[in-house]
């Protein structure tokens, strides 16, 4: 899951983990992200890695 409050760096790190066979998703929402975790790890599909953007503006 990639994570980061910029549209195009969602985007393009999304792209690049697809060309290299990796099932990709993004958002640009902290929250969100959260949220998919959780559903995602309560269907026992979880997410093995997370690119995150550290400096969201909604989470300080």
């Amino acid at each position: 899951l990639v994570v980061d409050d910029d549209f195009n760096v969602c985007d393009s790190v999304s792209k690049m983990l697809k060309q290299i066979g990796m099932r990709s998703e993004w958002t640009t929402s902290g929250r969100e992200a959260v949220y998919r975790a959780k559903q995602a790890h309560e269907e026992a599909d979880p997410y093995h890695t997370y690119i995150i953007d550290w400096q969201m503006p909604e989470t300080s």
